[in-house]
């Protein structure tokens, strides 16, 4: 299904695995993009069983109590208004995929529209109360891309989650080749839910369910350009983290060679966790989860490495974590 669709509805069944593209596209220029499916839609991962694409819109709302196999892509850029423009995502279904990410939300994003991409405000609204899980190697099950605007009003965004978000795949350490016979190395983990965002960017996290990436270089959250204000009191279960080659380029972005299995966070923001949940990463020979929150100075001189309180002594604990960064301190990783 192709066309200039303003608002789509779904109960039937739509698409097959097989089908080598999009199940649904739905693109539109202006006014409010809304789509609302409840049945079943389906193609093969690399298309995006449904796709979400607008730009100089108002707003856009997505809804899934149904079933969506092989992923749903939003794209949207909005045109500047009073108030900023309102992105509501909302799940009580079952959204997966085998290859790429499951969930991609992409926010006045230049790289769709170079040429013409409106650049106002909004808030973005994501909730998830159902399953939205990535299978794939170095897959995202939910991936939130937010660029700065050049609105004076800056764009937030407020994620909340009382279901699952899963990548049940492994990361993958990729190659390429360079000047003079020398090679990069980029370290692509599998992630359960990737924020990146511009340093304007403000937004919160809220868990009361499950975020989990528990293969190999797989990191449960995963939050870029932008600081993290997470309150927990669900379940965050990441990898055994993962120790980085010194020329990695992924190594360069965090500033060391530790990638954390369940928090990472990158770039100059200030975090702020609150955790009355449970915090960890898997390790099949150690039974003892210890949750420690490592604060790096930003300033280049002087710096040091000093830690929140926490230590749970088994899975179950509920044990409460606080850690707010100080001025001119950034968590660097959350790690067991």
């Amino acid at each position: 299904m192709n066309g200039t669709l303003y608002a789509f509805t779904n109960n039937g069944m739509i698409g097959a695995e097989s089908l080598q593209f999009n199940a649904v596209y739905q693109g539109i220029s202006s006014g409010t993009l809304s789509f609302d499916n409840s049945g079943t839609i389906a193609s093969s991962s690399g298309s995006f069983a449904a796709s979400l694409d607008g730009y100089g819109l108002d707003g856009l709302t997505a809804t899934n109590s149904g079933t969506i196999i092989g992923g749903l892509a939003v794209s949207a850029s909005f045109i500047e208004q009073a108030a900023p423009a309102k992105l509501v995502i909302a799940n009580s279904g079952m959204i997966t995929a085998t290859d790429g990410p499951t969930l991609a939300i992409y926010v006045n994003d230049r790289s769709s529209y170079p040429y013409y991409a409106p650049s106002g405000a909004s808030v973005v609204t994501l909730t998830n109360s159902g399953t939205i899980t990535a299978g794939s190697t170095s897959g995202a099950a939910v991936v939130l891309s937010m660029q700065d605007n050049a609105s004076p009003t800056a764009s937030t965004y407020a994620i909340t989650n009382i279901g699952t978000i899963a990548a049940t795949g492994d990361g993958t350490i990729r190659t390429y080749p360079y000047w003079y016979g020398t090679n990069i190395t980029y370290t692509d983990p599998a992630v359960g839910l990737s924020v990146y965002a511009g340093n304007a960017v403000t937004g919160t996290i809220v868990n009361s369910g499950t975020i989990e990436a528990t293969g190999t270089a797989a990191v449960a959250l995963l939050v870029s350009g932008t600081g993290l204000d997470l309150t927990n009191s669900g379940t965050i279960r990441g990898g055994t983290g993962t120790v980085l080659a010194t020329d990695d380029l992924l190594a360069n972005d965090i500033g060391g060679t530790m990638l954390a299995g369940a928090i990472q966070t990158i770039g100059s923001g200030n975090d702020r966790i609150v955790n009355t949940g449970s915090i960890f990463s898997v390790r099949s020979s150690v039974r003892s989860i210890s949750v420690a929150a490592t604060m790096q100075s930003r300033t280049a001189a002087g710096s040091k490495v000093m830690s929140c309180w926490a230590r749970a002594t088994t899975a179950f604990s509920s044990t409460p974590m606080q850690c707010w960064s100080a001025p001119l301190m950034r968590a660097k990783a959350l790690t067991a």
